[in-house]
């Protein structure tokens, strides 16, 4: 027979355990949006796709380092329009990590963007359009997301050393 005294600290340590264990994954970005900008490459015109949005992490001692991730741009219609892989090397706990990603596309690949964000080619190289936009929350998803969790007080002591 279990005393009661080590009944109580068993289930102290139970739900110490289950609570710590609980670990809050980023599950969208936040404020995504983009700038369009024109460069030349060589004889070419290519699109500079500039993606920026937040990853918030949500825990209380728990921070996200090494974050490896896929979020793509979806049209209305659900299909994926852009693809943007990132890498950030660490979200401390009740921060917002940002996600700062360049991708270059062709006419052709922007075509889709272009569309969904109601952006006109001719008016972006003409200079009357900025090809600043924002996107709707159910345009964008993060699909792919790795990284390793370190308690903070354990990252802290190994900084200090």
């Amino acid at each position: 027979m279990i005393k009661p005294l080590t009944k109580e600290l068993i289930l102290s340590f139970a739900l110490l355990i289950a609570f710590t264990s609980c670990v809050k994954k980023p599950e969208s970005p936040v404020s995504p949006s983009v700038k369009i900008d024109i460069e030349k490459k060589g004889e070419d015109k290519i699109f500079a796709v500039n993606f920026t949005c937040g990853l918030k992490n949500e825990n209380d001692s728990t921070a996200f380092i090494n974050v490896d991730g896929i979020i793509e741009i979806k049209n209305n219609s659900g299909a994926v329009v852009l693809t943007i892989p990132f890498k950030t090397a660490a979200i401390l706990p009740f921060e917002t990590g940002v996600v700062q990603q360049k991708v270059e596309l062709s006419p052709d690949q922007a075509a889709p963007l272009f569309d969904l964000l109601s952006v006109k080619k001719e008016q972006l190289e003409s200079g009357e359009e900025q090809g600043n936009r924002i996107f709707e929350e159910q345009n964008v998803a993060i699909t792919k997301l790795d990284m390793d969790r370190k308690d903070i007080i354990e990252l802290l002591r190994g900084k200090l050393k």
